[in-house]
């Protein structure tokens, strides 16, 4: 829900709204103007309290969509998931399924690992929090994909840009110029035991 629709359902004013949330009403009419302006949980429940009846039909969720840790075997839980998230994230449906084009249940949170797609600044850094899509595991579209390997029976997991070339191997390319781009041979892959778990679809660490 917009937050200028909530505004309006509540049939409050900018003032009575500024008091509930307590913000200032400069801040109040920025998100009303704003039509982009996302409504967030906290803020329909304590206006939906402030007013006494319930404004969303999708209550008392919201049409939340919970977004799990990824779990990959015989990795170590705390390898991937980040501190800043305790168990799960919940978005909005209507985000999750219009704005991103995705299915909710394909979705999966995991940390940022290791430097090679830093460069200090956006899109990615080191431990930042990310939205992978378990159900695209087709390099052929290239992108940033999470991926394992397993060389002399131990396995890892990486983040990286992977570019198909025609040949069939693989072109992985990093945002830290430090690190140079690698080409690996389909024989190469196979010997690395190569497999693609997801793509990343967003960086949500600037946003939590």
């Amino acid at each position: 829900m917009k937050f200028h629709e909530l505004i309006e359902k509540a049939g409050i004013t900018q003032t009575e709204a500024a008091k509930i949330l307590k913000v200032s009403n400069m801040a109040i009419s920025k998100r009303i103007t704003n039509s982009k302006s996302e409504a967030k949980v906290s803020e329909m429940q304590k206006i939906e309290k402030a007013v006494g009846k319930s404004l969303y039909p999708g209550a008392p969720k919201y049409d939340q969509v919970q977004i799990k840790y990824i779990q990959i075997p015989n990795i170590p839980d705390d390898t991937i998931k980040s501190p800043f998230v305790r168990e799960r994230l919940q978005f909005d449906r209507e985000i999750v399924e219009n704005a991103w084009n995705r299915v909710p249940e394909n979705q999966r949170i995991i940390k940022m690992r290791g430097d090679k797609m830093e460069t200090g600044l956006y899109p990615l850094r080191n431990n930042d929090i990310l939205i992978v899509d378990i159900s695209q595991t087709n390099v052929a579209a290239s992108g940033i994909y999470l991926y394992s390997t397993e060389i002399n029976g131990e396995l890892d997991i990486f983040i990286n840009n992977v570019y198909k070339r025609p040949d069939g191997s693989l072109k992985m390319s990093y945002f830290n110029p430090k690190y140079d781009d690698i080409i690996y041979s389909p024989e190469e892959l196979k010997n690395m035991k190569f497999n693609v778990i997801a793509r990343v679809v967003k960086n949500i660490s600037l946003t939590i």
